[in-house]
């Protein structure tokens, strides 16, 4: 059952391909153009490089979070504006990449180069963060829901887990530990699964899914079992 047209499907991938598009020419195009038109050195790219990556690190989430906090009240959308703010910004950021300053130190080169990728940097990230924000729904093996990621909640002794992307591999263990606490002040010492399998054509409509969690619920219910 879908829960988007064609049309916006095909918006989010050529948004997508841009995206990486955009990426791909700055991070391999700098390090050309150092290399190869203003003439730095080998090495000093590779430690730029180096130094990039680590920026992205700290870049990232340093955003993500500025984004998070603003409660202001735009007229559009406040992701919307973040995208359109962000993309101006990436023409800026893009030129700064390129400063053309081939007989300056290598020094001065360096800076120019960390300069420039950082507020490239920052500015990818202001548009970036907020376009996986309006995408209205995900599928597969990292299924977000429309009201955020991360999402852990319990109640009458059932746990659901929500929007768990790929930072849940590394943060699985502390998952784990609060969902046991969840179970202990549910009083329940013994959690379980339940696993529902379909057919090879998958359910027909959400009904089915409904149906199947309901009959599950009710034949546990007739083992003993209490939530």
């Amino acid at each position: 059952m879908n829960t988007y047209t064609k049309k916006e499907r095909n918006m989010y991938l050529l948004g997508l391909l841009g995206q990486n598009m955009i990426y791909n020419i700055i991070a391999s195009g700098m390090a050309f153009y150092f290399r190869s038109v203003i003439f730095t050195p080998a090495m000093a790219i590779s430690i730029l490089m180096g130094v990039a990556r680590v920026w992205d690190a700290i870049n990232d989430p340093l955003i993500g979070s500025m984004i998070d906090a603003d409660k202001h009240k735009y007229k559009r959308n406040k992701f919307l504006t973040y995208i359109w703010a962000g993309s101006i910004g990436l023409i800026v950021g893009g030129a700064c990449c390129f400063l053309p300053f081939p007989n300056a130190p290598v020094f001065a080169r360096m800076i120019i180069f960390i300069a420039g990728y950082v507020v490239w940097d920052a500015f990818y990230t202001v548009a970036n963060v907020p376009y996986g924000k309006v995408i209205t729904s995900f599928c597969g093996l990292r299924s977000v829901g429309s009201t955020g990621d991360f999402i852990i909640k319990g109640e009458n002794n059932v746990i659901t887990l929500g929007g768990i992307e790929s930072p849940g591999l590394s943060s699985s263990p502390a998952i784990a530990d609060m969902m046991v606490d969840l179970l202990e002040k549910a009083g329940n010492g013994s959690p379980f699964s339940i696993e529902i399998e379909f057919t090879a054509a998958g359910p027909k409509d959400l009904a089915e899914i409904n149906q199947a969690v309901a009959d599950s619920a009710a034949y546990l219910k007739a083992q003993g079992f209490n939530f």
